[in-house]
């Protein structure tokens, strides 16, 4: 599953909707033309993203096991102080 996220967020960052829905459930791309997966996109602020923080994904990569309080804590924090790039003030 991980993998499979992974190249659609590849998809994603190259800002090829059409290799990016190829990646979806069947079901999904029953429900989805590309034009709304581009627009949702769009919408999300995440067509064409710079980078992302893959830490966290090791992290939920690698919880074979349960996670520990501490990573679950590490986890949120993270998720916490995430904003879209509309609400972000430039710096």
């Amino acid at each position: 599953m991980i993998e499979v996220a992974g190249q659609f967020l590849e998809a994603v960052k190259a800002k090829d909707v059409a290799q990016a829905r190829t990646w979806l459930s069947s079901e999904a791309q029953a429900a989805t033309n590309e034009n709304a997966l581009r627009q949702f996109l769009i919408n999300l602020e995440v067509l064409g993203f710079g980078t992302a923080n893959w830490p966290v994904r090791q992290i939920l990569y690698e919880a074979r096991r349960p996670l520990t309080p501490d990573e679950i804590s590490e986890v949120e924090v993270r998720a916490s102080k995430w904003q879209p790039k509309s609400a972000r003030t430039a710096n």
